[in-house]
């Protein structure tokens, strides 16, 4: 008995031997990666760490499943991959994001979502892979431009156009006409049709109306207003692109072609034959792009000025955030209050934005004068008014003139003074600044026939 009992714990003391000799079975399962270096099979002591073996799969991150730092029994640890993340920039181009992400992250090997974007009547192609990234990559709109047939060209200016309904900061009702030049209801239109407004509303041509919500910029020199729409998702004119040899305005609804405007030397505005069109009416080329926006009254037909494209698409690039409408109808009654009331040659006054000389300069207006006599101070509804001639203060309203968009006429000379004329064609308003022998600035605004 006791010669089996002493050949059982001889055998038990060899197997405990064995199973410290030969440690734990640890098993790496690379789970469809690939094996660079190291074993995926190996022994270890109990307590002791197993080395996992270097394995990769191209485009993924690896993450053992289990912990094999102080192993106490026989296990098998797996591979879990994680997809890497691949960046991908979709570039517009020149183009309007509509919706969508232009930066994405992207699993590796799985598909980027293109964001919509829009740029006027152009198609887009996408340049690059995206439906399969494998890589940080960026893919480019290639727009390609289409010329219209002139149904097809009328449809689209209508519906890029809107019809302006003003209330003004006086209480009267005028009309204007403007054009979207973003799809997020940016309206490009004349300073001289909202420069009065107390409020307004853009009718479609589908007859959807919207409020206006907001001034964005208005350049008085130039002509030019930019307003926002309280509308999304429209369509836009954007700026001519290349060569274009056509020219084509809206008339009462209807496309009419016109020479193309041109630009005069040392003039800032374009000119064109305008054939009757609203001012704040877009000029297009063939494929529908913009070349401007009428800038003359609408009885102005030959030699019309045009605010080109150039100058409209700076404006929205550098348009900072806007003025609420309520907020503008103040300002330009501040401006009124401190503004000269034109005579026309019936004798009738009319309201401007034309600042009064004592606003600019600071100088005080000694007289206004008019067919009842001559008033002290400053009157308005005057047929003129005097002040004391400083060369600085005048050279400093002239310079404000031309801010403004008006131009020298040239000048005059009498056996009391001389004068220089000062005249904005698209506002028809004129100033004569007259320099008396007497050391006395006499100032004349009116409106020109």
């Amino acid at each position: 008995m006791k010669k089996i009992m002493a050949l059982l714990l001889a055998a038990a003391c060899f197997l405990m031997s064995g199973c410290v000799r030969r440690g734990y079975r640890v098993v790496f399962d690379p789970n469809g990666g690939e094996v660079l270096s190291g074993e995926t099979e190996q022994r270890v002591a109990p307590g002791e760490s197993a080395v996992a073996p270097l394995v990769e799969r191209e485009g993924h991150i690896l993450h053992w499943d289990g912990d094999f730092s102080a192993v106490s029994g026989d296990m098998v640890v797996t591979a879990r991959w994680e997809k890497e993340s691949c960046s991908v920039e979709f570039e517009l181009g020149g183009g309007v994001l509509l919706a969508g992400e232009t930066r994405q992250s992207v699993p590796y090997g799985e598909a980027a979502v293109p964001p919509e974007a829009s740029c006027g009547r152009r198609s887009l192609r996408w340049e690059g892979e995206y439906s399969c990234v494998r890589a940080d990559t960026v893919v480019t709109a290639r727009w390609e431009k289409t010329a219209a047939d002139g149904a097809e060209l009328a449809a689209y200016l209508n519906g890029c156009t809107a019809r302006l309904r003003i209330t003004s900061v006086q209480g009267g009702e005028s009309a204007g006409t403007g054009v979207f030049v973003r799809p997020d209801g940016v309206l490009a239109t004349t300073a001289r049709t909202v420069e009065m407004m107390e409020s307004a509303e853009a009718v479609l041509s589908d007859g959807r109306t919207f409020p206006v919500t907001e001034v964005l910029c208005v350049n008085r020199a130039g002509d030019l207003a930019l307003l926002k729409v309280a509308a999304e998702g429209l369509p836009f004119l954007v700026e001519r692109e290349g060569d274009s040899s056509r020219a084509f305005t809206l008339t009462e609804g209807a496309l009419a072609e016109l020479p193309r405007p041109e630009r005069r030397e040392g003039e800032s505005f374009l000119r064109g034959e305008r054939a009757g069109a609203e001012r704040g009416g877009a000029i297009v080329d063939e494929y529908g792009e913009l070349l401007g926006l009428w800038s003359g009254s609408r009885d102005w037909d030959e030699a019309c000025p045009a605010v080109d494209a150039e100058t409209i698409a700076a404006a929205v690039d550098s348009a900072g955030a806007g003025t609420k409408t309520a907020d503008w109808a103040e300002k330009v009654r501040s401006e009124l209050e401190e503004s000269y009331s034109p005579r026309d040659t019936q004798g009738n006054y009319h309201y401007s934005l034309l600042r009064t000389y004592q606003s600019v300069t600071g100088a005080e207006c000694l007289a206004s004068v008019d067919s009842e006599g001559v008033q002290t101070g400053y009157v308005d509804c005057c047929d003129h008014y005097v002040y004391g001639l400083d060369e600085g203060e005048a050279e400093r309203y002239a310079a404000y003139l031309t801010e403004q968009g008006f131009t020298c006429r040239g000048e005059e000379h009498f056996a009391q003074g001389s004068s220089v004329y000062y005249g904005d064609e698209r506002s028809g308003l004129l100033v004569d600044l007259f320099r008396s022998n007497g050391g006395e600035l006499w100032i004349w605004v009116s409106v020109e026939e």
